[in-house]
């Protein structure tokens, strides 16, 4: 499970070991106080779209004001 380090609101750190396919981290969870928007979902989606991680199975992520067309664009990713 990934809480996250560094910078308290941001989701970089948690982000980059997604994209870098990091064994260990398995369930994703993004707590209300983390900035998590439109560019960070994108990322997300991005690496899980390309197939890029492979070992993230779980993502929690609540209390996040996330714009309609990003919605859809992590549905499509996930469909993928």
């Amino acid at each position: 499970m990934a809480w996250g380090q560094g910078g308290f609101k941001s989701c970089d750190a948690l982000l980059k070991r997604v994209e870098q396919n990091d064994v260990k981290l398995v369930e994703l969870v993004i707590l209300p106080m983390k900035t998590f928007g439109a560019a960070e979902i994108q990322r997300l989606s991005n690496s899980i779209a390309s197939g890029v991680n492979t070992n993230l199975k779980t993502i929690s992520a609540s209390g996040h004001h996330l714009p309609p067309e990003s919605l859809k664009m992590f549905g499509q990713a996930l469909s993928a």
